[in-house]
C-alpha cells in the first residue's frame, strides 16, 4: 500500500489534462491531419469501430504520461519514426 501511495499523483480537479472516459481529438503535426475524436478507455473496452482507444495505445499512453491537455504538443516514438501531436479538443 505504501508503494502505491508513493507513486500516486495528486490531480487538481480543475486540471485540463486528458483521462479515461474523455473524448480527445488530436492534430497530427507531421501529416497535417485531424485525428478523432476518440474516447479514452481501459484496455478491456477498446473498440475501434466505436472510436474507443485504450490507455495503452501509443498516442494515448504518451499523452497521458505527459498530462497533456488542450493546446499541448507531445511526441510518440513508433517503429516508423517519431510522430508529433497536439491535443485540440477534450470533452
Amino acid at each position: 500500500m505504501e508503494r502505491l501511495l508513493d507513486k500516486a499523483k495528486v490531480i487538481d480537479g480543475s486540471s485540463a489534462a486528458a483521462g479515461i472516459g474523455q473524448s480527445v481529438t488530436l492534430y497530427d503535426l507531421v501529416n497535417d491531419t485531424e485525428i478523432g475524436p476518440y474516447e479514452i478507455v481501459p484496455p478491456a473496452e477498446v473498440d475501434l469501430k466505436e472510436n474507443k482507444l485504450s490507455t495503452e495505445s501509443p498516442a494515448i499512453s504518451a499523452m497521458l504520461e505527459r498530462g497533456a491537455g488542450v493546446g499541448d504538443e507531445f511526441n510518440v516514438e513508433t517503429p516508423s519514426g517519431t510522430k508529433r501531436y497536439e491535443v485540440i479538443a477534450l470533452e
